[in-house]
């Protein structure tokens, strides 16, 4: 099992909470989400598959935020830290 795990914040470095996390395993297609804490915080843990993961995170207000090609590995973790910029 793998773990993804990470922050969110706006582009004044503060916590961005409720937004919206979605990982996407890029080769199998396995998707999980979560909504980030009061402190912008989010954890995905027990992913069952390692290898290359998309993470979108989306809010309203909020430009949609993505990484990619984010790799886990077997007994692993991961952290993730994106910026969400206000919408415009």
């Amino acid at each position: 099992m793998v773990a993804l795990q990470g922050t969110v914040t706006d582009p004044s470095h503060a916590a961005v909470s409720g937004a919206h996390i979605t990982v996407t395993n890029e080769t199998t297609g396995l998707t999980r989400a979560v909504d980030s804490d009061s402190a912008g915080r989010f954890i995905l843990a027990g992913l069952p598959v390692s290898g290359a993961y998309t993470v979108s995170i989306t809010k309203d207000g909020f430009a949609a935020a993505r990484a990619t090609h984010v790799q886990l590995t077997p007994g692993s973790s991961a952290v993730v830290a994106l910026t969400l910029n206000v919408a415009g």
